[in-house]
């Protein structure tokens, strides 16, 4: 694929989460109990953010004809675990509980954008290998993100998704939950990892 073609696909998918997730915020003032806080407290709204700013930056370098950053292709790295992370979640664990989301706005970050950044590092695969080591770094941000949740639950009585809830479950059950998302994610960092290295470093997406 010419880089041009792929860095305005890149960039208008970024498009499209962020119009769905300002679609969803200005969706939720209409219910009295909102909160942006909250809102913005949702691992799936923080992944969408990532991979939108990953998007148009490996997008923009495209269409500029950049040579490619390996700094940049951990970033993309990170926002593919992130976002297969968001669409496996739900379909297994959240699918049905959406009373409040925009349909169309609930199938872009849940169900198309997952599906993109899966797409695109396969289509455009880091040439420089990426080592397991290496790719346990992406790890940092849901481990943050998991002790926001109990810390921040504990003081707004509020938890983003059920099988967080520490009031209804428990910490023992809320943490081997979280336990076996975590194995679960480093095991699909390793196959991210293993499709990487098998090109020029210097050379830009096949055209």
């Amino acid at each position: 694929m010419r880089r041009e073609v792929l860095g305005g696909l890149r960039i208008a998918f970024a498009l499209l989460t962020l119009a769905a997730m300002t679609a969803q915020l200005v969706h939720g003032t209409d219910f009295p109990d909102f909160s942006v806080t909250n809102f913005f407290s949702y691992f799936t709204i923080e992944s969408n953010l990532i991979a939108a700013g990953v998007l148009i930056a490996a997008g923009v370098a495209d269409l500029r004809n950049r040579p490619r950053r390996e700094r940049l292709d951990m970033w993309r790295g990170a926002a593919t675990l992130y976002m297969a992370t968001t669409g496996l979640g739900y379909s297994l664990l959240l699918a049905g509980d959406n009373g409040a989301l925009l349909v169309w706005a609930d199938i872009v970050v849940h169900y198309v954008m997952p599906v993109v950044l899966v797409v695109d590092w396969l289509v455009d695969r880091p040439p420089r290998p990426i080592s397991l080591g290496r790719a346990l770094v992406w790890m940092v941000f849901p481990t943050a993100f998991f002790a926001y949740t109990l810390v921040r639950g504990e003081i707004a009585d509020w938890y983003p998704y059920p099988f967080l809830d520490v009031a209804e479950h428990g910490y023992p059950a809320v943490v081997v939950t979280g336990a076996i998302v975590g194995l679960g994610m480093i095991g699909f960092s390793w196959l991210l990892a293993r499709v990487t290295g098998d090109g020029d470093p210097a050379a830009a997406p096949a055209g």
